[in-house]
């Protein structure tokens, strides 16, 4: 067994035991599989794993969390939840490198999240605004129309993506 598939069974095993910490240092793992098991495991997992996953997310390096985010949203729709309930609670750098790992993403990433901007909960629209901001002026319609919505928060994060965009 070489080297890596040691590495990439122990992502198992961390799933299994439900190592939240050292599933997110895993997607920090020079080898892309063990990141993107890892990724795909801590998004199985969900909720629980948040703050383990926003505590590594926080202190790691930019270029590793850029690593790390893109691992992340390259699982795709299952990663969404996970995506949304972090952006919340990260810092504006750990939001700009989410946000430019879906813009980065395409265009499914982009159609996977949209309903996330007409969810009841107005902590879903604002999270789904703050991860899609950087995608472009495709997003441009979608934000102009959240801009009069009945929670300010939403409408205010909405007028500074806008705002960002020109």
């Amino acid at each position: 067994m070489a080297f890596f598939d040691r590495f990439r069974a122990n992502v198992e095993r961390l799933q299994q035991e439900r190592d939240y910490a050292g599933l997110a240092r895993a997607l920090s793992a020079e080898d892309p599989s063990t990141r993107a098991d890892a990724a795909r495991a801590l998004a199985a997992l969900g909720v629980p794993a948040i703050p383990a996953l926003l505590d590594a997310l926080e202190s790691a390096r930019p270029a590793s969390r850029n690593r790390m985010t893109e691992s992340l949203v390259s699982t795709g729709i299952p990663s969404i939840p996970l995506l949304l309930a972090v952006i919340l609670r990260a810092s504006p750098a750990l939001q700009a490198s989410i946000s430019r790992a879906v813009a980065g993403a395409g265009d499914g990433m982009f159609e996977a999240l949209l309903p996330a901007l007409h969810h009841e909960q107005p902590a879903i629209r604002r999270a789904a605004v703050i991860t899609l901001r950087d995608t472009g002026k495709k997003a441009v319609p979608h934000f102009a129309k959240m801009l009069h919505g009945k929670d300010p928060s939403v409408g205010k994060e909405a007028a500074n993506a806008l705002a960002a965009l020109h």
